[in-house]
Parts: C-alpha cells; sequence; structure tokens
C-alpha cells in the first residue's frame, strides 16, 4: 500500500484553509486543488510499503512518549517559491522546532524499515494545491492570505494514512493513530 504518516487538522482549521481556494482558483487555472477532507501535514511520505506492520509499531514505540503541543497554521506559500510555484500551501508555524522533531523521529524509524530518507529539511505545511504542468507565478494570487490565521492545531496524535487512488483523486484511509504521551496505538494497519 502506498503510505503516509501525518497530522491530521481539526475541522475548523480544514474549513478556514479550504475557504481559500475559491479566490485562488478564479487566477490559478491550472492547479489541482486538494479536498478539505485531505487536507493534513505530512511528517513522512512513505511510499510502497508492502507491510506496514512493523514500520507503524515502531513509529508508535518511538512517539507514544512525545508530549503533545500545539501549533498555529497561518498563511500562504508555494515551493519551490511564489514566483515559481509547483506546490501551494498553508502554513504552519512550528517555532520551537517540536514538529520537526517529530519529522525527524518518524524519518529516522522509516529509514531503518527500507524507506529512502528525505534529503530536504522539514519545512511544515498543509498542500493546498499542486500544478499541474510547469510552475505558476502566484505571487499576488498569495499575497491576500500572506499572515493570515487559519487557527490552532493540536498535535496530540500522530497518524499513519493509506493512499489510494481514485477516479476523482486520491483517497486517504486512516490505518493507525498513535496518542503522543500516551502511547495508546488504535489500527493496526493491513
Amino acid at each position: 500500500m502506498r503510505a503516509f504518516v501525518a497530522v491530521a487538522l481539526p475541522e475548523d482549521v480544514r474549513v478556514a484553509i479550504a475557504a481559500q481556494v475559491p479566490r485562488l482558483r478564479e487566477t490559478l487555472h491550472d492547479v489541482t486543488w486538494t479536498p478539505p477532507e485531505n487536507l493534513h501535514t505530512t511528517l513522512k511520505f512513505l511510499g510502497a510499503v508492502d507491510d506496514p506492520i512493523p514500520l507503524w509499531r515502531a513509529v508508535t514505540d518511538r512517539l507514544g512518549s512525545s508530549a503533545a503541543f500545539t501549533v498555529v497554521a497561518r498563511g500562504l506559500g508555494a515551493f519551490p517559491g511564489p514566483d515559481s510555484a509547483k506546490v501551494i500551501w498553508a502554513g504552519i508555524e512550528d517555532q520551537a522546532g517540536r514538529l520537526s522533531a517529530l519529522a525527524s523521529e518518524v524519518e529516522s524509524v522509516a529509514a531503518r524499515f527500507g524507506c529512502s530518507r528525505e534529503q530536504r529539511a522539514y519545512t511544515a505545511h498543509v498542500t493546498i494545491g499542486r500544478v499541474r504542468r510547469g510552475a505558476l507565478d502566484v505571487s499576488s494570487a498569495l499575497a491576500v492570505a500572506a499572515g493570515r490565521p487559519f487557527g490552532m492545531v493540536p498535535v496530540d496524535a500522530v497518524v499513519l494514512y493509506e493512499s489510494r487512488s481514485g477516479h476523482t483523486g486520491p483517497q486517504y484511509i486512516e490505518r493507525g493513530r498513535v496518542f503522543l504521551g500516551q502511547g495508546a496505538s488504535h489500527g493496526d494497519p493491513g
């Protein structure tokens, strides 16, 4: 199965971020927009994993004792930059670096199970759109919401998602959840 490890967003934050898309859609035409129910903050894309159970148990063991914390979703941006965007995102403020530390922990565990290491530094974000071909200058479209707050994101659990392709876009199915500070895991991937 194709899988990734992420932090789920609360409904109010997903709604606030998704509310930006209609305005963006008016001027940015060659973009595939992420449905609100698929909005999340990825910690690690695992790719194709034959047997996710051992990997997920190792992630659960590693993260279960981590303390919960809160980050803020704020502003819009793009990778690699607003003047040549391929990915449009809502920002996640991680000033204390705690989300980056979680991503690093997941990265270390995944590497032990043969997943390739990410070469780029982790940047916490929520992907809201992907440019279909080439790159776009989205500077002026994003400027309106540059510092707009979208809400608080409690990071109290980490989720294993399966990604299934479909004719209407990907479907993300929760396969496991570890609650930070409790060591409790719910759902064995399968």
